[in-house]
């Protein structure tokens, strides 16, 4: 009987392969998310105000290899776009980033208030919305598509320290529909 030796990788696409096959649709919430090389924590959505229609988003980016952040899209949302607060001149400002954010190599970036974060244009987010799916596009990571939470109106003063600033979701793989998740 010979011996053959089967690399580690290839038991894990077995296992997720078989997990496929089981008919479980329900994907469990995670605290954190994995795209290839890209861990998406964090992940939560201020609403408009009464009356407004523009929202906010954060998140922490981090990457062992380093990537970067192309866009970011949701259903939610006619348009959203890559925002950072600068100081100009000792006022700060902030600017749209065109060309995406940069992930450094073993390193992380996180998307808060008065930094970066994106901007959700004709945001169509009620009192009643619990959460949102967000779609990141990377560099060189595959697209992933997480659910974040929405914030409580409580949680605008002391920066989403309530449940809705944990970032949670569900993540889908853009070829294979896999969930990515370190389980926290």
């Amino acid at each position: 009987m010979k011996d053959y030796i089967i690399p580690a990788f290839l038991l894990a696409i077995g296992g997720f392969g078989l997990s496929a096959c089981s008919g479980e649709t329900n994907v469990p919430r995670q605290e954190s998310l994995i795209s290839s090389a890209v861990e998406i924590s964090e992940a939560r959505v201020r609403p408009p105000l009464p009356g407004q229609k523009i929202a906010a988003g954060y998140f922490t980016l981090e990457s062992a290899a380093g990537d970067r952040l192309l866009a970011v899209t949701t259903p939610a949302s006619a348009r959203v776009e890559l925002h950072n607060h600068i100081n100009d001149g000792g006022v700060m400002r902030m600017r749209r980033i065109d060309g995406g954010v940069d992930i450094p190599a073993g390193g992380s970036i996180e998307f808060k208030p008065g930094s970066y974060h994106i901007m959700l244009f004709d945001a169509k987010i009620t009192p009643q919305s619990e959460d949102i799916a967000l779609t990141f596009d990377f560099e060189t990571a595959e697209d992933v598509t997480i659910i974040a939470d929405i914030m409580s109106s409580e949680a605008y003063g002391s920066g989403g320290a309530d449940k809705a600033s944990r970032g949670s979701g569900e993540a889908k793989g853009e070829e294979d529909k896999k969930a990515y998740g370190s389980g926290h």
